[in-house]
């Protein structure tokens, strides 16, 4: 979604539009899209604390699934 967001004011968006979609974007990022990935993120991260793996004892599916979203919290993150 951040990335999405993120390209509202770049091309191929229509040059007359690029502004207000940039704006839109980094709006809807702000007030909405950011507070929700620090929700998630601070969710994982407080179940993480009290456990090693996200579901069982061991490593799962569960484990390597949960892998692309927190790649993409920190990558959202890294280019925040």
């Amino acid at each position: 979604m951040k990335l999405v967001f993120a390209s509202l004011g770049k091309p191929p968006v229509p040059f007359g539009v690029r502004s207000l979609g940039s704006l839109l974007g980094k709006g809807i990022q702000k007030t909405w899209l950011d507070p929700q990935l620090a929700t998630h993120a601070r969710f994982i991260d407080d179940h993480l604390a009290a456990r090693p793996w996200f579901a069982g004892e061991r490593l799962s599916m569960a484990d390597i699934q949960m892998s692309f979203p927190v790649d993409g919290i920190v990558g959202a993150r890294r280019h925040a």
